[in-house]
C-alpha cells in the first residue's frame, strides 16, 4: 500500500511458454524433395532441402549395375529449408538417373572433400538421397563386353544393358519394321560412339534412319534392345524367333 492505495498491475498471459522456449525452433528432419524433370542449361532444380547445417547437396551418377556412382556436381546449402536448389552438373557424365545426396561439411569448411570427411546424411539409418530421373541428356555412346561366363560375352551399352541384332537385317541396314521397332528399340547415337574396353573401335560405326537418327552398328549389324530387359545385364530376348541374338564380341 502506499498511503490508502494498493501496489497493483494487469497482465495477459498469451501461451504456457516463456519467451526464451518460444524463441528456439525444434531441429527439422533432413530431407530432399525433388521430382523427375528435364535439363536446363546443364542444372537440375530440386524443389525443397532440409539441411541441419552449411551442408552440401551433390548430384551423383548411376552406374551400370544400378547402383550409385561418382558425383557429377554440387552445391552449398544454407542451414534451415532451401528453396529450388539450382544445381551446376557435368552433363557429359550424366545419366538417366540420378541422386541427390545430401552431405554434411567437415575438414576444410566450404570446400567439399568426399571421399573424406564430408559425410552423406542418415536419417533413420538411410542415406539422404532420392532418386530421380532426367531427360534431354545428349551423350557419348560406349559399347562394352558383359561376360556371362568363363567362355561367353556379349555386348552391353555403357549402362550394362544388353544389345542384340537381327538376321533380317543386311550389314549397315536396317529391315526392322515400325511394328518390329516397338519391341526392338535401336540403339541411337547423337554424339560419339566410343568404344570400352576389349571392344575394336573398327568394328563401330552408325547407320541413318529414315527417321534422321543415327543407330549404331557393329561390324555393319545394326544394334537394338529388347523392350522386356528392365534391368541391366537382362537377356530374354535371346534367340526369339531363330532371329534375334545377343552380340558376340
Amino acid at each position: 500500500m502506499v498511503g490508502a492505495k494498493m501496489i497493483g498491475s494487469t497482465f495477459k498471459i498469451t501461451s504456457g511458454q516463456t519467451a526464451a522456449a518460444t524463441s528456439v525452433p525444434g531441429a527439422l528432419q533432413p530431407s530432399i524433395t525433388i521430382s523427375d524433370q528435364a535439363l536446363q542449361n546443364g542444372t537440375v532444380t530440386i524443389a525443397q532441402i532440409v539441411s541441419n547445417g552449411n551442408w552440401w547437396v551433390v548430384i551423383h551418377r548411376q552406374n551400370s549395375d544400378g547402383t550409385m556412382g561418382p558425383y557429377i556436381g554440387y552445391t552449398m546449402l544454407k542451414n534451415g529449408i532451401n528453396t529450388n536448389v539450382v544445381v551446376k552438373i557435368d552433363t557429359s557424365l550424366a545419366t538417366p538417373v540420378l541422386y541427390a545426396m545430401l552431405h554434411e561439411d567437415h575438414g576444410i569448411i566450404g570446400k567439399l572433400e568426399f571421399p573424406g570427411p564430408d559425410n552423406p546424411v542418415y536419417v533413420n539409418g538411410q542415406m539422404v538421397a532420392p532418386p530421380f530421373n532426367v531427360t534431354g541428356l545428349v551423350q557419348d555412346v560406349t559399347i562394352n563386353i558383359q561376360k556371362a561366363s568363363g567362355s561367353v560375352s556379349f555386348l552391353t551399352d555403357g549402362q550394362g544393358n544388353s544389345l542384340y541384332l537381327s538376321l533380317n537385317d543386311a550389314p549397315g541396314i536396317s529391315n526392322c519394321s515400325p511394328t518390329c521397332l516397338t519391341v526392338w528399340k535401336p540403339l541411337l547415337a547423337e554424339k560419339r560412339v566410343n568404344a570400352g574396353p576389349g571392344v575394336l573401335q573398327a568394328n563401330l560405326g552408325v547407320i541413318l534412319l529414315q527417321s534422321g537418327a543415327h543407330q549404331v552398328t557393329y561390324k555393319g549389324a545394326p544394334l537394338y534392345y529388347y523392350y522386356k530387359d528392365i534391368n541391366p545385364g537382362d537377356t530374354n530376348g535371346q534367340g526369339i524367333g531363330g532371329v534375334w541374338f545377343l552380340v558376340t564380341p
